[in-house]
């Protein structure tokens, strides 16, 4: 990846990590369920950066764990385990690069973070007596019908703008006579 690409995973990270940590949460019921954070991770592990969508899992945890001020969910760990399984999911089961896989890739990401969650809830409440909530189940698939809805948008926008999931086809001019 070059330095360009790096810059805009580093920016993508800040902003993504900011917003979903200091601004999204305070806004009305069904615009405070989006979580841009794995989203972006998604649309680079679909982009074939693996290494770029580890680094902005990576910024963006760190990013969250300190702006937050609820009970701490370990963002480092969760988004670089989410992203760690999307990748291998990418590489050995959903291997074509569609709408419909890059859906289904957000889908998968969602539910290992979900997960992860509430391994985190469930531990850190008969453990160690933690506060730690999980959203509940309405917010969830409002969550995942945003996901579904930016990755599909975005994809589009992708696939319209750059050449980069372009199917070419040759055709030969033969003479059949």
């Amino acid at each position: 990846m070059s330095l360009r690409g790096w810059i805009i995973v580093v920016l993508a990270a800040i902003v993504s990590a900011l917003l979903e940590a200091c601004f999204l949460p305070f806004l009305p019921a069904p615009w405070r369920d989006i979580r841009p954070i794995l989203e972006l991770a998604v649309l680079f592990v679909v982009l074939s950066s693996p290494r770029g969508a580890l680094v902005f899992a990576g910024i963006a945890g760190i990013l969250v764990d300190l702006f937050r001020v609820d009970a701490g969910t370990f963002a480092f760990g969760r988004y670089i385990t989410v992203v760690v399984v999307m990748i291998l999911l990418s590489q050995t089961v959903l291997t074509n690069r569609s709408v419909y896989a890059t859906g289904a890739l957000v889908i998968a990401a969602r539910l290992v973070d979900r997960l992860w969650l509430s391994l985190v809830h469930f531990f850190g409440t008969s453990l160690f007596r933690l506060d730690i909530r999980v959203e509940p189940l309405l917010s969830f698939g409002t969550t995942i019908l945003w996901d579904i809805g930016l990755m599909t948008a975005a994809f589009i926008l992708l696939a319209l703008f750059t050449r980069r999931f372009l199917v070419t086809i040759t055709r030969h001019s033969r003479y059949y006579g």
